[in-house]
């Protein structure tokens, strides 16, 4: 057929997915791709998903540059609109295979993303993405740096492939300085793409304070926020934590452990059981 849906075997698409996806093909027949909100399947729970403004404000040519614009499952492809050579795979950005698709496709075609969640994406300790996080981060870095590289808005991104392999304080340092010479220059780009280009930089602070944070040295975490100074795009209770990391790295651990414990609690407290909401939608 002219449209190909992607779909993972363990996720849950709703009744309505298609028909959402394909009236939106029917009313822009030009649209190559397009992808849509998720709702989180946690065990035998269903967290709902929230909407990421980004994308519906932001060119998303320009954002797919820095993050993986869409849940893979959600996504359908229009082979009317997309030439066969550039529908694949390339397995060199091994565990980021998605990530340089989409980056590749949004930069030459249409896309679009359906503001409404779509499918209940399934979480579990076993996935390709927690398995193997540390080898897809370092993947993703090396295609956020290329493409920067690229664009001419980072003509050495050496120091992000860095951190990628390996957070001390030297690549930690060096990275948080990459980010403000990047700022600088997003500063100067015209007022019709800057926006889009903010937004995927502040995705790519916190792709990075993640992937330090990560490393449980929360010294390395008040240096990162401390010279980027980015202390004010972190949750109160983060902040909390953290400002005790140059002088009490123990306490941070602890105040860090106890920020997960609430998110999860919060995460439950917000859930549904999945057999409440499944059957009501003919889904088991």
């Amino acid at each position: 057929g002219d449209l190909v849906a992607r779909m993972d075997a363990d996720d849950i698409a709703y009744p309505w997915r298609l028909s959402r996806q394909v009236a939106l093909f029917n009313r822009r027949p030009d649209l190559a791709l397009c992808g849509a909100g998720v709702d989180f399947l946690l065990g035998n729970r269903i967290v709902k998903g929230l909407p990421d403004p980004a994308l519906q404000e932001n060119i998303l040519g320009i954002l797919s540059m820095f993050f993986t614009i869409f849940m893979h499952p959600t996504v359908v492809f229009n082979r009317n609109a997309i030439n066969d050579g550039d529908l694949y795979y390339d397995e060199s950005y091994t565990h980021a295979e998605d990530f340089d698709l989409f980056r590749r496709l949004t930069d030459r075609y249409p896309a679009a993303m359906i503001p409404e969640n779509l499918i209940a994406y399934r979480m579990h300790g076993d996935s390709v993405t927690n398995r193997h996080k540390r080898e897809m981060r370092r993947t993703h870095l090396k295609i956020v740096a290329e493409t920067l590289e690229r664009e001419g808005l980072a003509p050495n991104a050496r120091d992000l492939r860095d951190i990628g392999d390996a957070a001390s304080m030297d690549t930690v340092r060096r990275a948080a300085d990459w980010m403000l010479a990047l700022q600088e220059r997003i500063s100067g780009l015209p007022a019709e793409t800057r926006p889009s280009y903010e937004a995927g930089t502040l995705n790519l602070f916190y792709f990075l304070y993640q992937l330090i944070g990560d490393e449980m040295q929360p010294l390395l975490t008040h240096e990162f926020l401390t010279r980027t100074a980015k202390w004010d795009r972190i949750r109160r209770r983060e902040r909390y934590a953290l400002r005790a990391g140059a002088y009490a790295p123990r306490f941070s651990l602890v105040s860090m452990s106890a920020t997960r414990q609430v998110d999860a609690l919060s995460r439950y407290l917000q859930s549904v059981p999945a057999a409440a909401v499944l059957p009501s939608l003919g889904l088991r």
